[in-house]
């Protein structure tokens, strides 16, 4: 007699498959959003900023910083960082050949010197000395996003333009 030669078993075996497709179908659908509500709240616009802005232009724009101000007494700078919960900043660096390198990166670090104007911008530093940059950054562009009623940021581009309801 084979192996499988009793149909009771074939028939138990298929039922058990077909509810462990049934069952991975309704986990499935159970884990994934449908719809949902649509993200309600203000999009803030995009600011771009140079070696030089101002700080208060910098605070005024982007509200209080994550991180900072701390005060580096090696180079006598003040450093401000900014950390968001997705790439929402553009850092263009001017390498020495000519060419710009852009890379989109969550955190961007400001140092504003004793005038309080950015001498310095980066958005990987040093550990140990933050303020003296490897591969400084010679503009930052932060680009738009979507501040909900929590608070929260989201990015613009992963909502549709139905969601959508400008600063006015």
């Amino acid at each position: 007699m084979p192996m499988f030669g009793n149909t009771n078993l074939r028939t138990g075996l298929r039922t058990a498959g077909k509810l462990a497709v049934a069952a991975a179908v309704l986990v499935t659908a159970a884990c994934t959003t449908t719809g949902g509500q649509p993200t309600a709240g203000v999009i803030e616009p995009s600011y771009v900023f140079m070696i030089g802005a101002n700080k208060s232009d910098v605070l005024g724009m982007l509200g209080a910083p994550q991180t900072g101000p701390r005060f580096d007494r090696f180079s006598n700078l003040t450093e401000v960082t900014y950390v968001f919960p997705f790439r929402a900043v553009q850092a263009e660096s001017r390498l020495k050949d000519g060419t710009t390198r852009v890379e989109l990166v969550d955190t961007i670090h400001f140092f504003f010197n004793q005038k309080n104007l950015v001498e310095r911008m980066a958005f990987r530093t040093d550990r140990y000395y933050p303020s003296f940059t490897d591969f400084p950054v010679h503009k930052v562009t932060v680009l738009p996003r979507l501040i909900d009623r929590q608070g929260r940021i989201h990015p613009v581009a992963d909502l549709s333009p139905s969601m959508l309801r400008t600063a006015g």
